[in-house]
C-alpha cells in the first residue's frame, strides 16, 4: 500500500468491509476532494512502516510530527471524507517518536484515533508512551549544543482534540490548512512522576533578569499542559533530594519543591499569566560556595496567593494573534521568557527560618545584621520584568535583633523592606520598628540603653 508520492505504508494486510465509489470526474476532483468520493466502512490488520497515513484521516495530527512502525488494528468508518462514529483505530508501535517544537518525545506505546461515539463531529487522537525519553533541542546556553535530557519514565499521554465548529454543514476544504478553520482544537500533555537527571535543564522556567539559576542535581517532575483556541494552562511539580541552587555569588544546596500553575489568556489584543497557587519550598537548604559559607541549615517557602502579570505581544508579524504568540514563546523559549517581559502585581506569603538574608540582600552596610524568623507578607510590582517602585515585604511583629555598627538593638518590632526604585540596580530601603528595645555593644556585656522606641532606616542604592 502507497499513499500518493509517500513511502510505502505497508506491504502485507488484512482488510475486511465495504467500499462503494460512486461515480466522479478525476479532472473535477482534486485535494480532499479525493477522499470524499469512497464510502468505507473496514475492519483493517496490517504492519505499517510509518504513521504519515494517519494525518489523512485527521490533519490536524501534522502539529505533532509522529513517526514510528507497527501495527495497525481497529475499524474505519468514512463518508464524504469524514470519519464517523464507529471508527477506532489503533497503531501498536514499538519505534515511537512525537515532536512538538523544540520538544522531543521518543520511545513505545501506541496511537488511537476515536471519534467519539456518542457526537461523531468530535475526534481525539491519543498518543502513549509506554516508555518515553523526553529532549530539549538545544536546551543548553549555547542552542548548538545539541539536545538536552528533560526526562525518562513511562506513561506520558498527549491527546489532541478536534471538534467541528459547525456540526450541521459538510466541510468543502480543499487543505488541510483550510480543514484547520472548521475545527476547534485542544491538546493537553500529561507526564506522571518521571525522573530528571540533571534539574538545570528547567532554568527555562525562571526569567533570565533573576540572579537566580538551578546548577544542577536530580530530581522528578510531573505535570500537564494544556492548549486551547483562547487558553493555556501549565502545572508542574518539581522535587529534588539535593539542587544545587546559585543567587548572586552563592550556591546553596537544598531539599527543593516547586509547584508551578501558569494559567495563560487571550482578550483582544493583549495576553495575561496568571500564577496563583505557584508555591516554592526550600528545606535543609545550605550555602556551600560564598562568602556566608553555613553549616546551619535554613528553610523557606514561598505561595503566591493573587495577581495578574501583562505580556506584551511581541514577534515577527505587524499584529501577532496573543494565544499564538504566547503558545509559541512558551514551548520554545519557556516561562522564563514570558515573565522577563511581564507587567503586572503578585501577592505572595514567605515564611522564612531566618531573616539573616534580608541584610545579605542590601550588601550588609554599616555592619547590618538582622535576626529573626516568621512570615512575610509580598507585594510584588514588575515593570518590563523587573521589580520595580512599590514593591514591598513586611515582616509579621516579632522579636528582632538588629545589629549595626558596633551595637546591636533588640526588641519586640516589624521590619519592612520597599523598592524605592526599581528596574536592574534598585535602590532598596529597610525600614525597622522596635518596641521596649533595649541597645548593647555587638560584643556583649548589659543593655546600655532599655525601653527604647527605636526606628532606624537603611537606604542602599544601585543594588546589584
Amino acid at each position: 500500500l502507497q499513499i500518493g508520492d509517500q513511502a510505502h505504508v505497508t506491504d502485507a494486510a488484512s482488510l475486511s468491509g465495504r467500499v462503494d465509489i460512486p461515480p466522479f470526474k478525476l479532472s473535477e476532483t482534486d485535494g480532499l476532494e479525493l477522499l470524499r468520493v469512497p464510502e468505507l466502512d473496514a475492519r483493517i490488520d496490517l504492519p505499517v512502516r510509518n504513521l504519515d497515513f494517519l494525518a489523512l484521516l485527521m490533519p490536524p495530527l501534522d502539529s505533532l510530527e509522529l513517526s514510528g512502525q507497527g501495527r495497525l488494528r481497529g475499524r474505519l468508518v468514512l463518508s464524504g471524507g469524514e470519519a464517523l462514529r464507529g471508527t477506532d483505530l489503533v497503531v501498536e508501535a514499538n519505534e515511537l517518536a512525537m515532536d512538538l517544537g523544540p520538544y522531543d518525545f521518543s520511545g513505545d506505546g501506541s496511537v488511537e484515533i476515536l471519534v467519539d461515539p456518542r457526537d461523531e463531529s468530535q475526534a481525539d487522537l491519543t498518543v502513549r508512551f509506554d516508555r518515553v525519553r523526553a529532549e530539549l533541542e538545544g536546551g543548553g546556553a549555547d542552542d548548538s549544543a545539541g539536545p538536552r535530557l528533560l526526562f525518562l519514565g513511562r506513561g506520558l499521554t498527549a491527546r489532541l482534540h478536534a471538534a467541528e465548529t459547525d456540526p450541521a454543514t459538510t466541510s468543502t476544504a480543499q487543505s488541510a490548512e483550510e480543514l484547520l478553520s472548521e475545527v476547534d482544537l485542544a491538546l493537553s500533555v500529561t507526564i506522571p512522576s518521571m525522573s530528571v537527571p540533571d534539574l538545570s535543564v528547567y532554568n527555562r522556567l525562571l526569567s533570565d533578569k533573576w540572579a537566580v539559576r538551578i546548577l544542577g542535581g536530580q530530581g522528578e517532575v510531573a505535570g500537564r499542559f494544556v492548549v486551547k483556541e483562547q487558553s493555556l494552562a501549565l502545572d508542574l511539580e518539581l522535587r529534588s533530594d539535593e539542587a544545587k541552587v546559585r543567587f548572586k555569588d552563592k550556591q546553596v544546596v537544598t531539599d527543593l519543591a516547586l509547584t508551578l500553575h501558569a494559567a495563560g489568556r487571550s482578550d483582544g489584543g493583549s495576553a495575561t499569566i496568571e500564577l496563583t497557587g505557584t508555591a516554592l519550598r526550600l528545606d535543609q537548604a545550605r550555602v556551600t560556595k560564598g562568602d556566608d559559607r553555613e553549616e546551619r541549615p535554613w528553610q523557606a517557602a514561598l505561595t503566591i496567593t493573587g495577581g495578574q502579570l501583562e505580556i506584551p505581544v511581541l514577534g515577527d508579524r505587524a499584529d501577532p494573534e496573543p494565544m499564538d504568540y504566547l503558545t509559541r514563546t512558551l514551548t520554545d523559549e519557556g516561562l522564563g521568557r514570558l515573565l522577563a517581559d511581564a507587567d503586572g502585581r503578585v501577592a505572595a506569603t514567605l515564611s522564612v527560618s531566618r531573616l539573616g538574608w534580608i541584610p545579605r540582600l542590601l550588601d550588609a552596610p554599616f555592619g547590618l545584621t538582622l535576626s529573626g524568623k516568621g512570615e512575610i507578607d509580598a507585594d510584588l510590582l514588575l515593570e518590563d520584568g523587573w521589580l520595580a517602585e512599590g514593591t514591598t515585604l513586611e515582616v509579621e511583629p516579632q522579636h528582632l535583633e538588629l545589629g549595626l555598627l558596633d551595637h546591636r538593638l533588640e526588641g519586640q518590632g516589624q521590619a519592612a523592606l520597599a523598592l524605592v526604585s526599581g528596574g536592574e540596580r534598585p535602590d532598596l530601603r529597610l525600614d525597622v520598628e522596635l518596641h521596649d528595645a533595649e541597645v548593647t555593644r555587638s560584643g556583649g556585656g548589659r543593655a546600655e540603653i532599655d525601653q527604647l522606641r527605636l526606628q532606624p532606616a537603611v537606604l542602599v542604592t544601585d543594588v546589584t
